[in-house]
């Protein structure tokens, strides 16, 4: 299917500067250039026009970098559109570089991307052009710098038949073949690791029933201490259960016992606090009492000083009320500005500095590497040292400016600190007032506290007969708590006894309970391990089908490598290749010595499969392609270059309608009429293949042809850009 290319549009791309440039290939269109600077035709952008379209194709052009795709001058926003109509379907590819675009739209809806770049160009060239880069720049674009297929090494010959044949499925096929070798390789070590790991798996399963068994031959017997144990608590059950009873009966009696006890304790404990209590209330008449008067007269002395701190208080308010409300919010405002002003201080020095570098590191070529125009370097120093003045005095007004905020912001802060100060001490007196207050509070309190203490003198000699009777009655009491702590004593005593008979017998009982559960866990260990044994013997059963299995997988990889050997055979260079190419050999050694009849040579061409050339013809003997003159290259190359253009027109799922020639035609290479033999020869080629053709050229003897021209267009250089004039 055809690959038309409508139109092309760019801007800011090697020579050509911001605004957009138009180009529609149609028919044979002759492009020479004109320099407004020299009057010449040379460096105008005539190759830079044609370098656009694998640009615009696959983002790269031969022997450039994107520093020196775009244009030099402007340094970005480097863009492209070029509309591709492939049968009723528009393909615009939308490229750029600074920023870095790719997008594609089909009949006006953008096509979905993957996330990598590189991904969507290779889905582009597969899926839409379906040729790949270097197929293009041999089939399609021609100029000096491109190396003659014929030159190529033996692996290029055979990567560039691959893509303009479309041979790559016997590639892809082989190297499938290699990749499903190496992994059925990789799956039969794998196999083989695994049989070896299950040998050892069954080694050690076979080690485990061993030393199951010797485990189950270690295990203890406490079957026999079992029935010891049980024989004593049998002859001994009746003096167990006679000193229970004994025992029962006399904590009876030491219940009864402490119910009266703790009565007693509890009527002492309180007779005990009540004489307490009558003693504290019991006051001697000859006791001394505080002073009253010296306490009342250190209560005025307080409230004295709390009258003068307020008076001091009042005094410092009123100071403090002096001070400007909004100082907070003046230092605020005041370090604002400081921050702004020091700010633009600081770009300014910066500017300063760039433009200084600027000056030291000044371009002292004489003329500009891309438009070669001569570089006023006078004028561009006056220019740089008039920034650095402007930025100079801007830096010094700011740095003025920025002193005057601080001496304001110092002023401020020093009021700050003074109120501070002032509101600190009024703080510091009112805690001062609040403590004597509180001081003036105890005092008081501290008079009512005397005068109590002197009614309570009064009332303290009627309790002197009460303490004496509450006396008696506690000694009473404690001679009884006596007589009960020797009765409960006597108890403890008897059951003292009692209890290493309990104490024996129940810890019989307790080895008794153990005895009974090491029995059964040695039951239930010995179960688990002869349950383990039978694990073991299935497991080994089961790892050996796994090992036969494994071996049954490995004989049928082994029968499949034989035949993906036998594939990778077939797609060898020497068999299903070589075949598929030798059917399109004769072809293109047809096609080729057609274009070399036609351009007027006295030989032809015998291409091999590999693209190993034979020239032949009268009175020519052992000639290559190196002994050729340049017109002859020529030739050769053109028509090679036709014919697998015609090729690639007839087989190949896609093909280009158009061909680009730059510079390739001219006296320098060919002759008058050889010039006209070759125009005659695109001429007559567009005609049949409803191609567009691009011809550069600034020689005369080209443009002496141009009545088989189409459309004719001269590129513009005016010292800075490149333009297209179509004329």
């Amino acid at each position: 299917m055809q690959n038309q290319i409508k139109k092309i549009e760019f801007k800011n791309l090697f020579s050509y500067g911001n605004k957009w440039q138009s180009f529609s290939p149609e028919g044979i269109c002759f492009i020479t250039g004109h320099n407004k600077n020299n009057d010449r035709r040379n460096f105008t952008g005539k190759s830079s026009l044609l370098r656009v379209f694998p640009f615009a194709l696959y983002g790269k052009v031969e022997g450039l970098n994107k520093s020196r795709i775009i244009n030099w001058k402007n340094r970005g926003k480097a863009e492209s559109y070029i509309t591709v109509q492939k049968g009723n379907d528009e393909y615009v590819l939308h490229r750029g570089i600074k920023p870095d675009i790719l997008e594609v739209t089909k009949n006006g809806k953008e096509l979905p991307k993957p996330a990598n770049k590189k991904d969507f160009q290779q889905q582009i060239e597969d899926e839409i052009l379906q040729m790949d880069y270097t197929s293009f720049m041999q089939t399609v674009y021609a100029d000096n710098s491109n190396e003659s297929i014929l030159n190529m090494s033996k692996p290029n010959k055979r990567q560039f038949l691959e893509n303009i044949f479309d041979l790559h499925y016997y590639t892809n096929l082989r190297n499938k073949a290699n990749k499903k070798n190496t992994a059925i390789d990789s799956n039969i070590s794998n196999l083989k690791t695994v049989i070896t790991e299950t040998e050892q798996r069954i080694q050690d399963a076979e080690k485990l029933q061993r030393d199951y068994q010797q485990e189950i031959d270690n295990l203890p017997d406490s079957t026999v201490k079992l029935q010891e144990k049980q024989q004593y608590l049998n002859n001994n059950e009746e003096v167990y259960k006679n000193a229970l009873k004994k025992v029962d009966d006399l904590n009876k009696e030491e219940s009864f016992l402490n119910e009266e006890y703790h009565e007693i304790d509890n009527t002492k404990t309180k007779i005990k606090y009540k004489i307490k209590e009558l003693t504290n209330k019991h006051i001697v008449k000859e006791q001394v009492l505080d002073n009253v008067d010296d306490v009342n007269q250190q209560i005025e002395q307080k409230k004295q000083t709390i009258k003068d701190n307020q008076s001091e208080i009042q005094q410092k308010q009123d100071d403090i009320s002096k001070f400007a409300n909004d100082l907070e919010a003046q230092k605020d405002f005041l370090i604002d500005e400081l921050t702004n002003l020091q700010a633009e201080y600081k770009h300014a020095k910066h500017q300063y500095n760039e433009a200084s570098k600027k000056i030291e590191n000044k371009v002292t070529d004489a003329k500009c590497p891309t438009c070669f125009q001569e570089v006023d370097h006078e004028l561009i120093e006056q220019h740089l040292k008039e920034e650095q003045d402007r930025w100079y005095n801007n830096k010094g007004n700011t740095k003025v400016q920025v002193d005057e905020k601080k001496i304001q912001l110092s002023e401020v802060k020093r009021e700050i600190i003074n109120k501070q100060e002032l509101e600190e001490a009024v703080r510091k007196l009112q805690d001062e007032v609040k403590t004597d207050e509180e001081q003036v509070t105890k005092l008081q309190e501290q008079v009512a506290e005397i005068e109590e203490k002197q009614e309570r003198a009064k009332k303290s000699a009627k309790y002197e007969k009460i303490i004496e009777k509450l006396t008696k009655l506690f000694e009473s009491y404690l001679y009884k708590h006596k007589q009960m702590k020797q009765q409960s004593d006597r108890i403890a005593n008897e059951i003292e006894k009692l209890e290493p008979v309990i104490s024996d017998y129940e810890q019989y009982e307790k080895e008794i309970d153990k005895l009974k559960i090491s029995v059964e866990n040695e039951k239930e260990q010995k179960d688990k391990l002869q349950q383990w044994i039978q694990d073991a013997k299935d497991k080994q059963q089961e790892l050996s089908g796994q090992i036969e299995d494994s071996k049954k997988k490995i004989s049928r990889m082994n029968n499949m490598k034989d035949y993906i050997d036998y594939v990778k055979d077939i797609c060898s260079d020497e068999k299903g290749r070589a075949y598929s190419i030798s059917q399109k050999i004769p072809l293109l050694n047809q096609r080729t010595n057609h274009y070399l009849s036609k351009a007027g040579v006295n030989y032809y061409i015998k291409l091999n499969n590999w693209l190993d050339v034979e020239i032949k013809g009268p009175g020519i003997k052992d000639c290559t392609y190196q002994n050729l003159s340049g017109a002859e290259k020529v030739s050769l190359d053109r028509g090679l270059q036709f014919a697998l253009h015609d090729i690639n027109k007839l087989q190949s799922p896609s093909y280009f309608d158009l061909l680009i020639l730059d510079e390739v035609i001219g006296s320098n290479s060919l002759d008058q009429q050889g010039i006209e033999n070759m125009l005659n020869i695109i001429k007559a080629k567009q005609k049949e293949d409803k191609s567009n053709m691009l011809i550069v050229s600034h020689d005369e003897a080209t443009r002496e042809a141009e009545g088989l021209i189409d459309n004719s267009y001269v590129i513009e250089f005016d010292g800075k850009y490149s333009y297209i004039n179509k004329q």
